[in-house]
């Protein structure tokens, strides 16, 4: 399989980077797919790793993105240790937490906040309101 995030996918730990947003933001363009990257975790964790790290330097993103790499993460039998390089903000910052062991540099950075949606006039249905508050929750 062909790694996108992983730098050294032969060596006994490798290292994926989280180091753009996560996801397709309308601003930003394409960041970090999250399916992609819980694939491609999954397949490390198949090649029988003793660990897998996650360097993250990442402003956050989708929180769907963010799912799929936390329950990849989650579901692994490798170990899964983050490393905070920079920052971890917003759902990045939910992927960081998720690690087995969670390592900050000293000059590193973490924030969270609760999630929103972003609607052209301002104004939020009750579907917005509903799908907002289940993401609150559950993260």
């Amino acid at each position: 399989m062909e790694c996108f995030y992983t730098i050294d996918q032969f060596v006994d730990e490798p290292v994926m980077l989280l180091d753009r947003h996560l996801g397709n933001l309308d601003d930003l363009g394409q960041g970090i797919d999250g399916a992609l990257f819980a694939r491609e975790l999954l397949y490390l964790d198949s090649l029988g790793k003793t660990r897998i790290q996650i360097w993250i330097n990442s402003e956050g993103g989708k929180v769907i993105d963010a799912y799929s790499i936390i329950s990849a993460m989650l579901k692994s039998k490798t170990k899964v240790d983050t490393y905070c390089i920079g920052i971890a903000a917003s759902a990045a910052a939910c992927v960081f937490i998720s690690g087995r062991k969670r390592i900050m540099s000293d000059y590193a950075f973490l924030m969270f906040h609760n999630p929103f949606l972003e609607t052209t006039d301002g104004k939020l249905t009750k579907a917005d309101i509903d799908i907002t508050n289940t993401f609150t929750k559950s993260l």
